[in-house]
């Protein structure tokens, strides 16, 4: 796995405490060249490990005063916010006995060939802007699959692979009677990670059910600036419940209404979904066990 940090730097900003020289402006373009088109903006992107990285936050901080932070709530003055991007191999996705399983950008993920299934599936959030994004990963959204996938699927006996029915807007063509959402019938124990709240303080609630919490609280995996974020099990508890695909105990999202569970795959699935190509929209994230 690789960490590649990305934070933006600008200088003549309404904001003085922005602002760099134009020298040390220049030395930090330098150090990590991007093209862009507005001359008094840059966004750096370095691996966490590059030297340049270390050279480049002692210039912010002589010049502004100002030092990265990778907390769970929002920035305290005298710092900036600077996203920490989990990247992983080939090696790591294969190498890791669980997994797991999440959408793409897009509001409904879909696993199959005929992307135009996608626009017969209702939204699921239906009072919002249609492009709203929660978080760096993607919760509250279908994985749409295709009858073809589907069956691809149910041929592979996969422990706990559950396809149930997504809601239509509208007749679907001649040669699909559904639309398929891929979910499971197994649920895990609840995770060791700690779970809080939208502002980082502690979810009150059941993170199930939400019940004890306000239902537009929030609740999130705590792992600061970090994404995606690495789940984490007990490796004794897991043991117990053989599976192929199980939802995670907790309901995450911005908003109770739209909040859903982990998908959590295991190697074989991994690999069933690679041997069939269907991996390609897809983002895996290796499970820690502990």
């Amino acid at each position: 796995m690789k960490v590649k940090v990305s934070f933006s730097i600008s200088q003549n900003s309404p904001r003085a405490s922005d602002n760099l020289s134009n020298e040390s402006f220049a030395v930090i373009k330098a150090l990590s060249p991007r093209e862009g088109k507005n001359p008094n903006y840059h966004i750096v992107e370095l691996y966490e490990d590059d030297p340049n990285l270390i050279e480049i936050l002692r210039l912010v901080k002589q010049e502004t005063g100002m030092v990265p932070y990778m907390g769970d709530q929002a920035n305290p003055p005298g710092t900036f916010y600077m996203p920490r991007l989990r990247m992983y191999s080939a090696q790591d996705l294969a190498g890791a006995e669980y997994l797991s399983l999440e959408g793409t950008i897009d509001k409904i993920a879909t696993i199959c060939e005929n992307a135009d299934i996608e626009s017969y599936v209702v939204d699921i959030i239906e009072d919002y802007e249609p492009k709203r994004r929660i978080g760096p990963i993607d919760v509250g959204y279908y994985l749409a699959v295709s009858e073809e996938v589907a069956e691809l699927l149910r041929s592979e006996d996969l422990i706990g692979l559950e396809l149930v029915d997504l809601p239509t807007n509208k007749p679907l063509p001649t040669n699909q009677s559904a639309v398929l959402g891929l979910s499971s019938s197994i649920t895990l124990p609840r995770m060791l990670n700690t779970v809080i709240e939208m502002e980082g303080d502690p979810f009150p609630g059941d993170p199930a059910t939400w019940e004890g919490a306000d239902e537009k609280a929030g609740c999130f995996i705590s792992d600061g600036a970090y994404g995606p974020v690495i789940v984490r099990y007990d490796a004794k508890e897991l043991s117990k419940l053989p599976f192929d695909i199980a939802l995670s105990y907790e309901a995450f999202g911005r908003y109770r209404r739209e909040a859903s569970h982990y998908r959590i795959i295991s190697q074989r699935f991994y690999q069933v979904l690679r041997k069939h190509k269907l991996d390609k929209k897809l983002k895996f994230s290796p499970v820690r066990l502990e």
